[in-house]
């Protein structure tokens, strides 16, 4: 049976990762098929000054790569529609869910979260299992944890690495974690003197040692700055685990071990990754106390 694996992105000025990226790509499928930003839509998101290069040489190099089976062109505006599409059907349902009480509104988001979470209970006990080993495996190797994300994401990294600090529900000895998301003089450096896209990767290069783990959040599992953080993790040496939603492919083909949330809603998404990782507290806490 043919399966037909879908990456996109601007490619500009092909690196390893990139190379990373398309492999693992590639093998979750049969077929590898890349779309890459138009010239247009490149200037559009990164400045009049991208690309370095034009649209067919891109194209020419990436279709010269083994891992990739055909490569198309497109416009930014297409995804513009779309989330043009996406945004009047949440208006919509939002108006909808207006003429009903706050009642019903209730009840659907619980139901919602129910199914979620049924899901996981049913899916996924292992995978949060093998990653919380994961995180227990690099404390008790004296390594430590780093976590990013963004908006919401951010606040569940500072969590996560509050509840590591200092403790969940049971006393034990504090384990070293870092939100990559606290400084704000560095946020703010970084940002101004490189780009956003290197706000967590620049960090990891001053503080991620072989052995590490970095915890890359991201609900959409497509935000540049948490997939470069990835990649210079991995070039360091780091172990990586992904946590994100229903849709995000590129950075769960990126992660060593990644926990997908089966939603698209943002919200739906972080009331997982935030009770995945208090399940993860809760077994490192035991793991400590056993010892």
């Amino acid at each position: 049976m043919e399966v037909v694996v879908f990456t996109n992105g601007c490619f500009d000025i092909i690196h390893p990762g990139h190379i990373d990226l398309l492999r693992r790509a590639r093998e979750l499928g049969t077929k590898l098929i890349v779309g890459i930003n138009s010239d247009q839509s490149v200037r559009a998101i990164k400045g009049e000054t991208k690309p370095y290069l034009n649209q067919n040489d891109r194209t020419q190099i990436l279709k010269g790569i083994r891992y990739v089976d055909d490569v198309f062109v497109f416009d930014e505006s297409s995804s513009s529609i779309a989330e043009k599409i996406k945004g009047n059907k949440i208006e919509k349902e939002k108006k909808t869910n207006n003429k009903n009480d706050s009642t019903g509104l209730i009840e659907n988001s619980l139901r919602s979260h129910i199914n979620i979470f049924q899901s996981l209970l049913e899916k996924d006990i292992e995978k949060i299992e093998r990653a919380a080993e994961f995180i227990f495996e690099t404390l008790a190797s004296g390594n430590k944890i780093l976590i990013c994300g963004n908006g919401g994401s951010a606040a569940d990294a500072q969590h996560i690495a509050a509840e590591f600090v200092g403790r969940f529900e049971m006393e034990r000895k504090a384990l070293p974690a870092i939100a990559l998301t606290t400084d704000t003089s560095a946020l703010t450096a970084l940002t101004n003197d490189y780009n956003f896209e290197r706000v967590f990767s620049r960090q990891i290069e001053a503080l991620g040692q072989k052995g590490d783990l970095l915890i890359a959040i991201s609900t959409s599992g497509n935000s540049p700055n948490v997939i470069s953080a990835v990649m210079t993790a991995r070039q360091v040496g780091c172990k990586t685990l992904g946590m994100t939603g229903a849709n995000g492919k590129k950075l769960a083909s990126l992660s060593d071990e990644c926990l997908k949330i089966p939603a698209t809603r943002t919200a739906r998404i972080q009331e997982g990754h935030i009770t995945i990782a208090h399940i993860w507290c809760e077994i490192i806490d035991a793991k400590y106390n056993k010892q």
